[in-house]
């Protein structure tokens, strides 16, 4: 407990006399910086095929927002809807987004998508479990214009399940998903 609030003394510390350190130069760079940092947003469907056997193949849709800066082609917050179809559970996710094709000049043809975060899982009966919701995959640019870029994504889902509490204190253990996940979207 000492260790965690020596910690955040000297983080607070830090964030405190930080802006007194940065010359009027660079607080002008930094500017110019921020100006170059437009605003980016996009959706994305498709669906996803359970491979831990548990029957939970879904369709998924998203949505993210955020900021596109020289070679980050996305760097920002998103939402999603994962619909399982052989049954009535669902999940929801919520994550940081990181897209990038390694090229601050032009849109290459691949890029790298992933997603870290936690998604609330629901369960008939009302009962309702948060656990963690990562992606990774490639994706390629399918046709590309100044300001907008259609896409195909093919990546792997986890998310993360756990024990669940049914009744009067029944608890079941549930697998965690793992998917195989291909998309088409669009970003702006």
């Amino acid at each position: 407990m000492k260790r965690i609030a020596i910690l955040l003394l000297i983080i607070a510390a830090t964030a405190v006399a930080l802006p007194q350190r940065i010359a009027a130069q660079d607080r002008q760079s930094m500017a110019g910086m921020l100006a170059r940092c437009t605003f980016s947003w996009g959706v994305q469907m498709g669906g996803s095929i359970d491979m831990s056997g548990q029957n939970m193949s879904s369709l998924d849709l998203s949505g993210v927002v955020g900021l596109r800066y020289k070679w980050i082609k996305m760097l920002g917050v998103g939402m999603g809807a994962q619909m399982m179809v052989s049954n009535s559970c669902r999940a929801y996710p919520m994550f940081f987004t990181f897209r990038t094709d390694f090229s601050s000049t032009r849109r290459r043809l691949v890029f790298l998508d992933t997603r870290i975060g936690a998604a609330n899982n629901t369960f008939p009966g009302g009962v309702h479990r948060t656990g963690l919701y990562t992606y990774g995959g490639v994706g390629i640019n399918l046709a590309t214009g100044k300001r907008f870029a259609s896409f195909m994504t093919l990546g792997y889902t986890y998310l993360h399940r756990g024990e669940v509490t049914y009744g009067e204190g029944e608890t079941h253990f549930l697998p965690h998903l793992h998917y195989a996940s291909v998309g088409l979207g669009i970003h702006f």
